[in-house]
């Protein structure tokens, strides 16, 4: 993952791509058939990877609080494999 290799070198960095993957991925998904679940494997393991680099970033807080926008976008989302991010964060 490119994102990980980021963050050897600059972790705020790689946060915000983690982030930005994040608000992208949500409305990708929308109208996709999960049915065979392999989707919602997928983001379910990019999820598990890409919190903990958001999470122990150097970020400022104006910085985390950006974030924390979208964390309140995807609590109003009804995507459910956003929901997971709950464990992580809340």
């Amino acid at each position: 993952m490119e994102i990980r290799k980021v963050r050897r070198k600059d972790p705020v960095l790689a946060a915000e791509g983690a982030v930005l993957f994040l608000e992208k991925v949500s409305p990708a998904l929308e109208h996709v058939d999960s049915s065979s679940e392999a989707i919602g494997n997928a983001v379910n393991r990019a999820i598990e990877a890409l919190v903990p680099i958001i999470a122990t970033a150097p970020a400022d807080l104006a910085r985390r609080s950006a974030w924390l926008e979208l964390w309140e976008a995807f609590t109003a989302d009804q995507i459910p494999y956003l929901e997971t991010l709950g464990g992580f964060l809340g």
